[in-house]
């Protein structure tokens, strides 16, 4: 789940969204400016990152875990940065090795949000912001059928398990293709069910109960002081 610590209690928790959205949006466009083959300021942007970590009382394997998931496609493309721009640093090296450190800051500041606030809040915050309504319930469905899917795979890789205990010899790639279109058709009627069940309680196409919330001085000096220190480090290495 993506919000699996938020309901811990912590000085990020207690911040409005929006102040966390916004803090994180400017935190990311500071960082993605750096210029290809910068590797000082990621010092930097780091021990930001990792403060804020510490005081959002994320554990540290989680954000690991959420590197790990994205280092295949962020090595891949670094490779084909250097394959492209030559070994040098001013070349291909030094803006791979940038595209990296760049993306997996985001990945921290990005778990760092998730982490510390739960998704209803998050969308709500991100409605209070402008943006169209329509996306946030996309998102928010997004999230929950892809839950649905999640515990799909988790009954049909039982069930299969028990039918054939032990590693498969023979037909491995039949039996994936089977229990995959397994799971998609169990989830598809699932969330057909779940579609029906909400439409017969009056859903009309937004979520009810959506949290009021309102923003603090608290919040905007959380706001100033995470898009402060990450423009400093900015500023010190233009």
């Amino acid at each position: 789940m993506l919000d699996r610590y938020s309901h811990r209690d912590s000085p990020v928790h207690r911040r409005d969204p929006r102040a966390k959205i916004l803090g994180v949006l400017a935190a990311l466009l500071l960082v993605i400016s750096e210029p290809a083959g910068a590797l000082s300021p990621f010092v930097g942007y780091a021990l930001l990152a990792i403060l804020l970590l510490g005081l959002g009382r994320v554990p540290t394997a989680f954000v690991l875990k959420r590197m790990l998931l994205v280092a295949p496609i962020v090595l891949t493309a670094a490779l084909f940065l250097v394959l492209e721009g030559g070994t040098s640093w001013d070349g291909g090296l030094g803006a791979g090795v940038s595209m990296g450190l760049k993306a997996f800051i985001a990945v921290a500041l990005v778990t760092l949000l998730t982490a510390t606030e739960r998704l209803h809040r998050i969308l709500a915050g991100f409605r209070s912001l402008g943006m169209p309504r329509t996306l946030t319930t996309l998102a928010a469905f997004m999230y929950r059928y892809g839950l649905i899917l999640a515990d799909e795979v988790v009954r049909t890789s039982q069930a299969q398990a028990s039918r054939t205990p032990g590693r498969l010899r023979a037909g491995r790639f039949r039996t994936y293709g089977g229990q995959a279109g397994m799971i998609f058709l169990r989830g598809w009627r699932r969330s057909r069910r779940v579609y029906q069940a909400m439409r017969s309680r009056g859903f009309t196409g937004s979520f009810p109960g959506v949290p009021a919330l309102a923003m603090g001085w608290a919040d905007l000096l959380f706001l100033v002081a995470m898009a402060g220190g990450f423009a400093l480090v900015r500023g010190l290495w233009p």
